[in-house]
């Protein structure tokens, strides 16, 4: 029990932040009753046997009865200081808070009954607090920033909470000025633990747009099998080739044995794409999906390449490798222009690895790796037709491999490019997007305005269910894949008990 003033009674009422005493003279908190329990109401049906169908069950709003004194030397004064209780009690949906569990508070409207009395020394009477919502809330509104891709919030309320998120998208000029970071952004998403989701935006928006002349689909594999496809006969920048490639379930390929050696080695399976000439050859979007997943004592990884192929002799056009080389659950991924040279490193999550890309329009390059993009020039590459793809599964030498090293499918897709042009996103860098979960509702501050946005809500949001349950609770986040600089995600919670 949290007492506020121990110069007042320990049932003191604040309603909407004044206490009662402070603002009528001569009142006094004597008694209150109704805030230990709320009722029940229940849904039955009658089955003509022992017992009865459960159906529902829901809380009944509450009443709070207050009882008080009013004490003053006159009968004038007695009334003066009830028109100042009438006055400061003529509110609806209320906040009150008792002196005696401060921390917490009731939403209720005030109601007086009949049982004013006048007495010799005063008046005694008691109102009622009608609580359409029965439930008590914290005064402390918790807050918390996602870390890692996820919220992680330890919830002590009694009963489900409502959280507020809220999604902070950076200006540009907190870029840095790097060229190939963006804010902008199609679409954010929320998931729990129950695998509710919420969901905003466009997630199958692009970053720009492509006027193309019609393409062509060379490699379309979802890797039902391995026909047409050549083991440990291509070339890779990392180790040796070594083991083989199997397809499980029907859906991806992943490394059968790694064969033997002392350094990175294993299997690689490739593909030799034959008939192509530019200018429709030249530009391309290769994607692939990936899952690596690895314990503290399994490593190794993965290389995806794209050669160009002329009569055997191979010169690269770009790759991406993928290594688990540390005891944490991230993986290092190194993308390659034109050689077999590092452009750019970077450290990831294992788990956001997933779909990924390499798009190549004339001399430039786009990479999209575990939720990251980066782009290159490379005038070496413009005139280059990648004729041949590669994966290469990796182990470290005589350490335990991957528990998981998965490819699920690929798809390299040819266009001759008229032109490309920048998409203007649903969100822009600055703005700020607002959700509350307890009334559906969805606000966008474009930094000139704050404005209903309902319509960025996926029509299958899971309302009612997305909330905060007593207990750990996990809710992960996503956003575009082509978004750079990572949104701020906060969430903001009241606890509520019955």
């Amino acid at each position: 029990m949290t007492i506020e003033r121990n110069d007042l009674s320990t049932e003191a009422v604040k309603v909407n932040n004044i206490y009662l005493e402070d603002a009528v003279t001569g009142y006094r908190t004597v008694k209150s009753t109704g805030r230990e329990l709320i009722g029940k109401g229940m849904s039955i049906s009658d089955t003509g046997v022992d017992g009865a169908l459960f159906r529902d069950s829901w809380y009944e709003p509450r009443e709070i009865k207050v009882e008080f004194v009013i004490q003053r030397d006159t009968l004038a004064d007695m009334r003066l200081s009830m028109d100042a209780l009438k006055a400061i009690l003529d509110v609806n949906e209320a906040h009150i808070i008792f002196n005696d569990d401060a921390g917490y508070y009731f939403i209720g409207t005030p109601i007086f009954d009949d049982s004013i009395t006048e007495v010799q020394a005063g008046l005694i009477g008691s109102f009622i607090i009608h609580c359409s919502d029965p439930f008590k809330y914290s005064v402390t509104e918790y807050t918390a920033t996602a870390s890692g891709g996820n919220f992680s919030v330890n919830y002590t309320g009694t009963y489900k909470s409502y959280p507020t998120f809220v999604v902070e998208f950076a200006n540009e000029e907190d870029t840095g000025g790097d060229s190939t970071s963006t804010s902008e952004c199609g679409f954010v998403g929320f998931v729990d633990q129950r695998e509710h989701v919420l969901q905003f935006g466009d997630p199958d928006e692009t970053d720009w747009a492509d006027v193309a002349y019609p393409a062509t689909v060379p490699v379309n594999k979802t890797f039902k099998g391995i026909s047409g496809w050549g083991a440990n006969n291509s070339s890779v920048i990392t180790g040796t080739q070594a083991g083989s490639v199997a397809v499980a379930g029907s859906d991806h390929i992943y490394p059968s044995g790694y064969g033997s050696g002392s350094g990175y080695h294993g299997p690689s399976l490739s593909k030799v794409i034959t008939g192509e000439t530019a200018p429709i050859g030249e530009n391309f979007n290769f994607s692939w999906r990936q899952n690596i997943v690895g314990s503290k004592s399994e490593f190794g990884g993965c290389e995806v390449i794209l050669w160009n192929n002329d009569n055997g002799s191979r010169t690269l056009v770009g790759a991406v490798r993928i290594l688990k080389t540390t005891k944490d659950k991230k993986c290092k991924v190194s993308l390659y222009v034109g050689s077999t040279t590092s452009k750019k490193s970077y450290s990831v999550a294992c788990s956001k690895i997933g779909s990924c890309s390499m798009k190549k329009i004339g001399s430039g390059i786009t990479f999209s790796v575990g939720g990251k993009q980066y782009e290159y020039a490379a005038t070496d590459i413009e005139n280059l037709i990648a004729n041949e793809i590669a994966f290469h599964f990796l182990k470290n030498g005589s350490k335990t491999a991957l528990g998981k090293n998965y490819i699920y499918k690929c798809k390299l897709q040819r266009f001759a490019f008229d032109n490309y042009e920048d998409v203007q996103n649903i969100f822009a860098p600055g703005d700020v997007l607002t959700i509350n979960t307890k009334d559906a509702g969805v606000y966008l501050d474009d930094g000139s305005a704050t404005i209903p946005a309902a319509y960025l809500g996926a029509l299958g949001n899971d309302w009612e269910d997305f909330c905060l349950i007593p207990g750990s609770n996990i809710i992960g986040v996503d956003y575009s894949d082509f978004t750079t600089d990572e949104p701020l995600f906060t969430i903001k919670y009241r606890e509520r008990f019955i």
